[in-house]
């Protein structure tokens, strides 16, 4: 997995909440599917800085890293904190199966 960001990192409170979002103990550990991926955590978190340091982000990961999770989680909660709303679309439909039926701990 490669991470290209356009501005230095500055890490935060919110970016180590996100890292311990997707930790081997962390509340998605709790999921019945939950597979701890270094590399879905390591995206996650350059997701979350991104989002906070409001930057671009570019991301190129193989399959089996666990992308759509990675990339919208940090999204929500961001939203969430904020009171903001988030958008997200999955244009394929066998993007949207997969991740509702496999990717998806809910």
């Amino acid at each position: 997995m490669s991470l290209i960001a356009l501005k230095d990192s500055l890490g935060s409170d919110f970016v180590e909440r996100v890292h311990a979002f997707f930790s081997e103990n962390g509340p998605l550990s709790k999921a019945k599917n939950f597979e701890f991926r270094p590399q879905q955590q390591e995206m996650a978190a350059a997701v979350a800085t991104a989002l906070e340091e409001e930057r671009h982000l570019v991301v190129e990961a193989g399959t089996g890293v666990g992308k759509s999770l990675a990339y919208l989680t940090p999204a929500i909660l961001l939203a969430i904190e904020q009171h903001k709303r988030q958008s997200s679309r999955l244009t394929r439909l066998i993007f949207k199966s997969s991740f509702f039926t496999k990717t998806s701990p809910f």
